[in-house]
């Protein structure tokens, strides 16, 4: 009978690629700025399913004001190697982001939206 052996397995896994730290240092920074744009507001990055994307990530907003009621505001799935990264605004498709900065330029795109601004403020009246 063979033994298991997932230890070794999981101690020689590759590394986290700067790529992927760099989406998730982004995805924390939308988070951070959006807790200035009001106190009322808090916000989560949680894991999901791993898919053939990557690792589904969900971007949820926190109502403080509002017993701490949770919305999920989008989603994004990033692979371990960090891209393509895609973002899931709940739109007809995905959107695909090959680097960093794409990643950056969609998601201040999608705050720009009257429908997200709308949805935000809704949240903390």
């Amino acid at each position: 009978m063979s033994q298991l052996d997932i230890l070794s397995s999981l101690q020689s896994a590759p590394a986290e690629s700067p790529v992927h730290q760099q989406v998730m240092d982004l995805m924390k920074e939308a988070g951070a700025q959006l807790k200035r744009y009001s106190p009322k507001l808090d916000y989560a990055i949680t894991s999901g399913f791993v898919v053939n994307y990557g690792q589904e990530w969900r971007f949820t907003l926190i109502a403080t004001v509002k017993n701490d009621y949770k919305h999920i505001l989008f989603r994004f799935y990033l692979p371990a190697r960090g891209v393509p990264v895609q973002l899931d605004f709940y739109d007809d498709d995905l959107v695909t982001c090959s680097t960093p900065d794409d990643v950056r330029k969609e998601i201040e795109l999608f705050f720009q939206r009257p429908s997200t601004k709308q949805l935000i403020d809704t949240l903390i009246s």
